[in-house]
């Protein structure tokens, strides 16, 4: 795997959900200041690599943060988010096979940041099987 998990999840989101007419805005790794609109996808570590067989763990988290004193579209952004990926099909992405896609919990409220900006999360974990296994053996 080239990119991140975070990179990658945020490309399945989809046309519905960010970018072209939805008026909101990816970013991956890093919250920026403009615009308010914004969905950005964190790697956040996950749980232990199996040491034998080729299966990571990942774990990835969205946070959505809308404009300001706008609360409802953006829990319904995480919403979204969360139904986009969420259960989403066994499938090939890029040379990994990425197996399953849960959720640890549900869409959380975080707080509103200095400019009243209601910031929204959702977690994920995510199970591949990745194509390059090093030491491993693949199933």
């Amino acid at each position: 795997m080239t990119a991140s998990p975070a990179e990658v999840a945020g490309g399945l989101l989809g046309t519905s959900v960010v970018g072209g007419s939805t008026g909101w805005t990816l970013k991956v790794g890093k919250m920026v200041g403009e615009p308010d609109q914004v969905i950005v996808m964190y790697d956040t570590g996950g749980l232990t690599p199996n040491p034998k067989w080729a299966v990571d763990y990942p774990t990835i988290q969205a946070m959505v943060r809308g404009k300001p004193n706008d609360y409802g579209v953006t829990w319904a952004k995480a919403r979204a988010v969360r139904d986009a990926l969420l259960g989403l099909d066994s499938q090939t992405v890029g040379s990994d096979r990425w197996v399953s896609i849960v959720c640890p919990g549900d869409v959380g409220f975080v707080g509103y940041d200095d400019a009243q900006r209601p910031m929204v999360s959702v977690n994920f974990r995510i199970i591949i099987e990745p194509a390059t296994v090093g030491n491993r053996e693949a199933l």
